[in-house]
């Protein structure tokens, strides 16, 4: 894990700031297994507690399913992946790559939200549904989180109009300038987590990328506020955790 560089810390009482060395923490044990505290990957999140029956899978991203958990810690960490890896506290995990793909996961409540580098696709894991938007159509499914019913919903919002359907209903919907009628269409199997996808989706990364995620790393700022507010400004962007566990990002640069 990186560590806040003590020699280049102001500290006035009220404001403290900083930057982060570049000093790899990486390495092989002697078996040449890459060490858990710095090489893994976003952990995937797991499908929702319904099972999908109506859905049928009609995407082609790669998923990476067998990661091992994040570990414990704060601050920006390089990955042996070539991202970089920003913890917070209360179980929020920031990852991004060297071109601003970005992915927000809250480890703690279940929530994941992630944004392509050339902001055309999204998706969002959540309790109570899912969401996957790919330039003009999104795909979302909705479910009790809390299990007080057992009703599936699905949506598809795309160039033909909008299909629905649910769990308990034998037949798929599609509104469109024509009213209301039956259709054959299909939705995608959003049970895969789509966060992960829209992530890595035409990014850079990949170990050649790792040096040049050191150098984000060491030029980045960090700076705590007199109300507890946290900044930092890595990698173009700039992110914010307030005293109450809220998180703000956004970019600084085009």
């Amino acid at each position: 894990m990186q560590e806040i560089d003590a020699g280049k810390m102001a500290h006035n009482g009220k404001v403290l700031t900083g930057r982060y060395n570049a000093t790899p923490t990486y390495g092989f044990d002697n078996e040449q297994n890459y060490c858990l505290n710095s090489q893994q990957l976003p952990s995937p999140m797991p499908p929702p507690p319904y099972a999908l029956a109506r859905v049928s899978s009609t995407r082609n991203f790669e998923h990476e399913n067998h990661t091992p958990p994040a570990c414990p810690g704060s601050g920006p960490i390089a990955m042996t992946n070539g991202t970089i890896q920003l913890r917070l506290r209360d179980g929020v995990r920031i990852d991004m790559t060297l071109d601003k793909a970005v992915r927000v996961l809250n480890q703690r409540s279940m929530v994941a939200v992630a944004l392509s580098r050339n902001c055309s696709n999204s998706a969002l894991i959540h309790p109570n549904g899912r969401i996957l938007q790919s330039s003009a159509k999104v795909e979302l499914v909705t479910y009790d989180g809390m299990k007080g019913n057992n009703f599936v919903r699905y949506a598809k919002m795309w160039y033909k109009g909008v299909s629905f359907t649910s769990e308990a209903c034998a037949l798929i919907y599609l509104v469109d300038t024509a009213g209301t009628r039956t259709t054959t269409d299909t939705f995608t199997d959003l049970t895969k987590d789509y966060t992960l996808a829209v992530f890595y989706d035409d990014s850079r990364h990949g170990p050649s990328y790792m040096a040049e995620a050191h150098d984000v790393i060491a030029n980045s700022a960090y700076t705590c506020t007199e109300d507890g507010t946290e900044i930092y400004d890595i990698n173009g962007f700039r992110i914010t955790q307030a005293a109450d566990g809220l998180v703000l990002v956004w970019t600084t640069s085009a």
